[in-house]
């Protein structure tokens, strides 16, 4: 998946504005990255990409970039 492809689907699963947002976006910036958003997030990994991430993995993460690139790893 390309990083183009994983910040519009990450975008649309958290409801963020794709157009505001980066994968080096600091993820506690955003009101909405809270226990829903970490949920839309694993579901959109798993579905797209089949991985399974830990939830304390995603509550950890402080960028999009960074849950790319442990999603890559399998």
């Amino acid at each position: 998946m390309s990083e183009d492809q994983f910040v519009s689907l990450f975008t649309e699963a958290i409801g963020a504005d794709p157009s505001a947002f980066t994968l080096d976006t600091p993820l506690r910036q955003l009101d909405i990255w809270d226990s829903v958003a970490y949920l839309a997030v694993m579901t959109m990994v798993d579905e797209h990409m089949n991985v399974v991430l830990p939830p304390d993995f995603l509550v950890g993460a402080t960028t999009a970039r960074e849950i790319l690139a442990r999603a890559r790893q399998g």
